[in-house]
């Protein structure tokens, strides 16, 4: 079964230790996903750790090694994709529904920073951190890269980077 196998290949990635853990809405439907190496998110998160950390991030398996060396995770809110579903009304209830268990994931994560990636799914990531008192770490939420929004998206990832490896939390 496909979800079983990006579940896998998720935590094949999962650092001991997360730093910083990159929220995502869900993995997306059909054959992209971020730790194949051939979506957006892939593409632009590691344009930005370039900018970020130079040529020596790597590129493919050399950057998904790199991003979970410096104890870089993504997760998503929804483990199940939900890209699909073009009703806003009905998104959105599957989205809060995974509030709880986004937040007993974050909670065994222990992240000292966390980015939501997509502007839509900020609130519910912020619930779920506020829900097991992370109150008190860097939170960021960034727009998802596609339509557009990928240049604005690299900017302010890189700009993150570059703040969060000088205060030494990546």
């Amino acid at each position: 079964m496909e979800s079983d196998f990006v579940d896998e290949l998720r935590l094949s990635f999962k650092p001991s230790k997360i730093s910083l853990l990159f929220v995502g809405e869900s993995p997306p439907a059909g054959e992209k996903f971020f730790y194949k190496a051939n979506s957006n998110l892939y593409y632009y998160t590691q344009k930005a750790f370039s900018l970020a950390f130079g040529p020596k991030c790597g590129h493919g398996a050399d950057f998904l090694k790199f991003f979970k060396d410096h104890g870089c995770y993504l997760d998503d809110l929804c483990l199940r994709p939900v890209n699909n579903v073009k009703n806003k009304a009905m998104r959105n209830n599957l989205r809060k529904e995974e509030i709880g268990p986004l937040a007993d994931r974050i909670r065994a994560y222990e992240p000292s920073s966390i980015i939501a990636v997509m502007l839509a799914i900020a609130g519910h990531v912020k619930e779920s951190a506020n829900i097991v008192g992370l109150t008190h770490i860097p939170f960021y939420s960034l727009p998802f890269p596609a339509s557009g929004r990928h240049k604005r998206y690299v900017a302010e990832l890189t700009s993150v980077l570059r703040d969060l490896r000088k205060s030494k939390r990546i």
